[in-house]
């Protein structure tokens, strides 16, 4: 519960201290007092986003603090948010700073604000299944359900995706194909090319080598000139030499490594001679293989050992390929599993939404009766979803969304012979603001929300209806602490707490003041609201009646059913 809220420099607020009882609390002022600021106050406790606008005139510092009791944890929670203008901003939980999301985070479960915009949430049937899955303690059910469908949009999506990728490989095969075919029929080794190119200089220049190499032999070993001929007679000269002079420094060995090496070197070109052939048509395919060596570099755009790589790339697609069908077959098995499960979970769904339906038409229909709406019948139409996921099973076509595999609206009559409708076409402005008072006070006891504030709920109604709304009004807050503004005094005079909102301007400046009335001055304040006028006996006389009613009747025990 809220017990204490403070407040400086906000709108025509300079500073404000509330203390709130437990139980049922009320504003009342004139109309541009500055009610709709207390709830703006607290709708920024609660994490809506600040502004400069919300600054006092004049003021550059901003502050709001609540005081929680938690009775479920036996703690305290102060939240505070502190501005400046400017744009910076703070938030402390417990003098702990904060993110923004953090303090919505905490304060989810903490209070709900009931206004004209929440009003106007009923006209949209998404949050009529929102409505029956809390009534109904559904949100787990619901929660798998959306698991499951996501766990099917995900297989769903991946076979997908698979099938394209089969289709594009299909349709890339036969070209892999014809490049593997291409590069394997083409027999390539790294360091064939070089390897022709030297034969191809070689056949090229037969002639010219056979020449070199015949002259060389001549000269080195055949010819009567040759180096073998006259290193022998150097040989004979030399041994004649040392014959006379034993001293001479060169040795016979040398003389006869120089004829050997002549022979040697002279023999090899021999060799070499007879193994140069003039043959053209080598010379022809080798010069062919090379150009069929460089169309394909230039095709695939890379060297020898690029292509031979690619070879291996292609041949690992291809296999890829032929392993599609079978991993395709393997998910399809698993997504049919999961979008049968998937169905049953709905089906679950929908079913335990149509006995909740059921329960919070019979709940509504007694508390609407309670606020002058006896008449009125109200019922919940399920039907199937126009769009969203398309799946099959067992022969049935179901359009699944977050929300389920079907749809579902509020219907009401309010008159007697009257059809049912959709509740978005046909409610006024104070019918809609009794069904969801009708609606909080049904899930009043399904949640972990302590406080409910209610903004203007008497929008619409007055005499008897406002009675009866008071009522109820007093009955929830047995269990809940309610904050509540109204104009009426069928209301206010149901309160614990009675809170009075008005202005006041000094030297030029106004703000906006609050008084918590008890005795006279709450007659008083009742009286107004009464007929407008706060000393007029008959509605001082009147206002004494309510309050003294309100007094006599015992306060329920304040707990949860």
């Amino acid at each position: 519960m809220l017990r204490r809220l403070r407040v400086k420099n906000f709108a025509l607020i300079e500073n404000l201290d509330l203390t709130f009882s437990p139980g049922f609390n009320v504003f009342t002022g004139e109309t541009g007092a500055g009610k709709s600021i207390i709830i703006g106050a607290l709708n920024l406790l609660f994490g809506d986003r600040a502004s400069s606008e919300l600054f006092r005139e004049g003021e550059d510092f901003l502050q709001i603090e609540g005081n929680f009791d938690l009775r479920e944890k036996n703690e305290e929670l102060i939240i505070r948010r502190e501005m400046q203008r400017g744009g910076r901003s703070f938030i402390f939980i417990n003098d702990k700073q904060v993110t923004l999301q953090t303090l919505i985070d905490i304060t989810s479960d903490l209070a709900e604000i009931m206004g004209q915009h929440q009003h106007q949430t009923l006209l949209n049937s998404i949050h009529h299944v929102k409505i029956i899955d809390r009534f109904g303690d559904l949100q787990r059910a619901s929660s798998d359900f959306q698991h499951r469908l996501n766990v099917w949009k995900d297989l769903k999506s991946e076979v997908d995706s698979l099938i394209r990728s089969r289709q594009e490989r299909l349709q890339k095969a036969d070209f892999l194909k014809f490049q593997l075919s291409e590069i394997e029929s083409a027999m390539l080794r790294i360091g064939e090319a070089d390897e022709l190119n030297r034969q191809k200089r070689i056949l090229k220049n037969a002639s010219a080598l056979k020449e070199l190499a015949s002259a060389l032999y001549n000269n080195l070993y055949d010819d009567g000139e040759s180096v073998y001929v006259r290193a022998n007679r150097c040989l004979g000269l030399y041994q004649q030499l040392i014959r006379i002079d034993k001293d001479f420094p060169v040795k016979s060995n040398d003389l006869d490594s120089l004829s050997i090496l002549a022979e040697e070197i002279g023999k090899a070109a021999a060799s070499y001679f007879d193994s140069i052939e003039d043959d053209p048509a080598r010379l022809e395919w080798i010069e062919n293989r090379l150009a069929e060596m460089e169309r394909l570099q230039h095709k695939y755009g890379t060297d020898i050992a690029g292509i031979l790589q690619y070879a291996e790339d292609i041949r690992s697609e291809i296999e890829a390929s032929d392993n599609f069908d079978t991993r395709i077959t393997r998910l399809n098995r698993e997504l049919a599993l999961q979008t049968t499960a998937l169905i049953e979970s709905g089906r679950k769904l929908d079913e335990l939404r149509l006995k909740a339906s059921n329960k919070l038409s019979s709940k509504l229909k007694h508390l609407l009766s309670s606020m002058g709406m006896d008449k009125m019948e109200f019922q919940t139409r399920f039907f199937e979803n126009e769009t969203g996921n398309e799946i099959q099973c067992n022969g049935h076509t179901y359009l699944a969304t977050e929300m389920g595999l079907t749809q579902l609206e509020f219907l009401i009559s309010p008159n007697p012979g009257e059809g049912l409708r959709p509740l978005k076409r046909i409610a006024s402005g104070g019918e809609l603001s009794r069904i969801m008072l009708a609606i909080k006070t049904a899930l009043a006891r399904k949640d972990n929300i302590d406080l409910l504030i209610f903004d203007e709920v008497d929008n619409g109604i007055g005499g008897e209806v406002a009675i009866m709304v008071g009522q109820l009004l007093k009955e929830l807050s047995s269990s809940h602490q309610l904050i509540c503004i109204t104009h009426l005094q069928q209301i206010a005079s149901k309160a614990d707490t009675h809170f009075a909102v008005g202005k006041e301007t000094i030297r030029n400046r106004t703000r906006t003041l609050v008084r918590k009335l008890d005795g006279k001055d709450r007659i008083s304040e009742i009286a107004r609201l009464i007929s407008g006028d706060a000393s007029s006996e008959t509605s001082l006389e009147f206002a004494q009646k309510l309050l003294s009613e309100t007094d006599r009747k015992p306060r329920p025990h304040r707990g949860r059913n």
